[in-house]
């Protein structure tokens, strides 16, 4: 997704330009590393014929896109157009947990099982470092509660400096806030969403 990309003044500013080939060229870089990455895992047990032939080719390469913040859909489609900064990349989000849930079952696909893999790899490498990070500042230790008093916990998983929370998570930050929001029945359940898009 790119900043303005329906309005062509705007995409025309030398600073947002310039924005947007910086974030395609890292998004193409990362999604084609975790492509070669996965291809090149597959290809030490079996070969490149056995792989495109059972469909596995075609699942790295949409499960590198969903994962790196593409999807062919959008969220809410044209109705997320009109309301969303980035539906593909909110879309994406979604895709990328469903897929993951769907990997810790037995009979999972590829792509299902690399979401997995790369959303356990996420909360693992997040929690160490938020960890380390508060305990580095010698702040209080990291709070684990997701919901206090009924509601959405915001210290849940923060860095703690100079008084001010910082999450590590980014947007997945976001998408838990939104699904804690409506599980809870807050009024302001979609505020996570305007948050992640």
């Amino acid at each position: 997704f790119q900043f303005g990309k329906t309005g062509g003044a705007i995409s025309n500013i030398p600073v947002v330009r310039q924005a947007n080939r910086a974030f395609g060229y890292f998004g193409d870089a990362l999604r084609l590393e975790w492509a070669d990455s996965e291809l090149s895992m597959q290809m030490s047990k079996r070969s490149l014929n056995d792989i495109k032939a059972s469909g596995d080719l075609d699942r790295i390469a949409n499960g590198a896109n969903v994962m790196t913040g593409w999807s062919t859909g959008k969220a809410f489609g044209s109705l997320g157009d009109l309301i969303l900064l980035a539906p593909r990349f909110l879309l994406s989000r979604l895709e990328t947990v469903v897929k993951a849930g769907r990997g810790l079952l037995p009979n999972a696909t590829l792509d299902q099982r690399m979401a997995r893999t790369a959303l356990l790899k996420l909360i693992g490498f997040g929690t160490v470092l938020t960890i380390a990070a508060n305990m580095l500042a010698d702040e209080d230790d990291t709070d684990f509660r997701l919901i206090v008093d009924g509601k959405r916990n915001p210290k849940f998983m923060r860095v703690k400096y100079q008084g001010h929370y910082y999450s590590l998570f980014g947007t997945w930050d976001s998408l838990l806030g939104m699904f804690v929001n409506i599980g809870t029945g807050d009024r302001y359940s979609l505020s996570g969403l305007w948050g992640l898009a």
